[in-house]
């Protein structure tokens, strides 16, 4: 796990309103989502594979807990809408999954290189403070620390 630093904090800050036009239903700017509640960020290299579904899963699974705590949940990768769509439906996923194609915030947040999409989750506490950063970490390990992240923070 990696501590956030005050660049990665301004990254995560530039591209949150490049992350949230890849909605799949409309909500409100990134500054106005994180005054409201705090943020649970996953990313996953590729929907429908084995390892992204034990990872969505895992966050499905831990949704109640994450929300009761006071944290939306969303995925994002740089899958396009439909496979997006499709897998959301098939695991009854209940949080927003975002996309980014071309892993362009995928790349300035430091989740994408060479070309691959890194397994990585941040959470973010109301209020716009970063709580957890970890690139490059386990399906069940994001699950575990993010939730862990989540319901522990004051």
């Amino acid at each position: 796990m990696r501590a956030p630093t005050s660049s990665s904090r301004c990254v995560i800050q530039s591209c949150a309103r490049f992350l949230l036009a890849f909605r799949p239903q409309p909500f409100n700017p990134a500054q106005d989502l994180v005054a409201r509640s705090g943020v649970v960020l996953f990313v996953y290299p590729r929907a429908n594979t084995p390892g992204c579904t034990k990872q969505a899963c895992g966050f499905r699974d831990q949704h109640a807990a994450i929300a009761a705590a006071g944290y939306a949940v969303y995925g994002l990768s740089n899958d396009n809408p439909t496979p997006q769509a499709n897998w959301r439906k098939k695991h009854a996923l209940p949080f927003n999954l975002l996309c980014d194609p071309q892993r362009t915030a995928l790349a300035a947040l430091g989740m994408a290189r060479g070309g691959k999409t890194l397994r990585s989750h941040i959470v973010i506490a109301k209020g716009g403070k970063i709580e957890q950063l970890a690139i490059g970490v386990g399906p069940l390990d994001s699950v575990s620390q993010a939730t862990n992240a989540a319901t522990s923070a004051e």
